[in-house]
């Protein structure tokens, strides 16, 4: 998930592995101001004052290398993006594979990308949807449409009265949209989320990890990811729920947690740094894969944040502080060592043959 910060920068967080589980950096976007972002399953994708179109993460499929702008919007899909040229055409780069990135002619005034297919809100206010239509997610209904959302199986818009039309699977009620009058809405994995007249966030749809069970609040803008959501509040905090990651950008600690870049001290915060929502350890987000401090003592067995912590530094010959089994004796934290500590710390009968450190 991205964000766009009052100084035109633009903040991430959750995830940089990409689709193989190898870093792509996803979300670490560049230091540079843009007026726009869109974050897709494994890159993402923002436009710069100049309105040209910079992207970073993974680029297996060229969906992280825009052609020559200029573009006024751009929206990112699973291993596809595409963007709104200034004469209204849609441009759309990387994966094909079930038409995704193969556009209508037109003028179109906003896009939406799906996992597999894209959505566009044309000129006269109709809907067009291309590529995977498997459950009849790229077959909106006639009509006039003020805003459109896609998601994995399904797609979504807004009437100009405010009323919510989806369509597409609805096998876990995402298309089964309430009564009201929206004003935004966002179609995640198997789920949807939009703001009501009041500012209010209502979701329908997939609930297993509380996807669509938005907080109490007012809201000016929303977001939804495969199985999480995010919306900023009118005093421009930002609440996210569901699912991982379930991480938000603020100024405050939490708990004796945050990270942000420089950690000075054990346990010690900066201002602006970026507080996990659960409560996480110290987070250097300049290392892009950050170290943590272990919550263990001596000679205790490790948690599986120590355990995660000890996977990062042995995948990105960091140096952290945690405390895990040297299992190979190695006499160094070895991927290895972190997945059986992983293994022993959420329960599993795994023997660690040797002293704690």
């Amino acid at each position: 998930m991205c964000s766009l910060r009052p100084d035109d920068s633009v903040v991430c967080w959750g995830s940089n592995l990409g689709w193989s589980g190898s870093y792509t950096g996803q979300a670490a976007p560049p230091a540079a101001a843009f007026t726009q972002v869109a974050a897709g399953a494994f890159h993402t994708c923002g436009i710069d004052p100049d309105r040209s179109v910079v992207c970073w993460g993974e680029d297996e499929y060229g969906q992280a290398t825009p052609p020559a702008g200029p573009f006024t919007q751009v929206t990112a899909g699973l291993l596809h993006t595409c963007g709104i040229g200034l004469d209204g055409s849609v441009t759309c780069w990387g994966s094909n594979s079930r038409g995704q990135a193969a556009p209508p002619a037109g003028s179109f005034t906003q896009l939406a990308a799906g996992s597999l297919h894209t959505c566009g809100l044309a000129s006269d206010g109709s809907v067009a949807c291309w590529g995977q239509n498997d459950d009849g997610q790229a077959a909106p209904p006639a009509g006039t449409f003020t805003q459109v959302g896609a998601g994995q199986v399904h797609s979504c818009g807004i009437k100009p009265g405010g009323s919510v039309v989806c369509w597409g699977s609805n096998h876990y009620g995402q298309t089964a949209s309430p009564a009201g009058s929206f004003t935004q809405l966002a179609a995640g994995g198997f789920h949807t989320c939009g703001i009501n007249s009041d500012g209010s966030a209502v979701c329908w749809g997939y609930t297993y990890h509380s996807d669509a069970t938005p907080p109490a609040g007012t809201f000016t803008r929303i977001a939804a990811g495969d199985r999480y959501n995010c919306g900023i509040s009118l005093d421009g905090s930002i609440l996210c729920w569901g699912s991982s990651p379930v991480v938000f950008p603020s100024s405050e600690c939490v708990g004796g947690y945050c990270g942000n870049g420089v950690v000075a001290e054990p346990e010690q915060c900066d201002a602006g740094d970026t507080v996990f929502a659960y409560g996480d350890y110290c987070d250097d987000l300049c290392a892009l894969l950050p170290c943590g401090q272990p919550t263990n003592s001596p000679g205790e067995l490790p948690t599986t944040a120590d355990a995660l912590f000890a996977l990062r530094s042995a995948v990105t010959a960091a140096t952290c502080d945690v405390r895990v089994c040297d299992v190979d004796g190695s006499g160094a934290t070895t991927a290895t060592d972190a997945l059986l500590s992983l293994q022993k710390a959420v329960g599993l009968a795994v023997a660690l043959n040797c002293p704690l450190a």
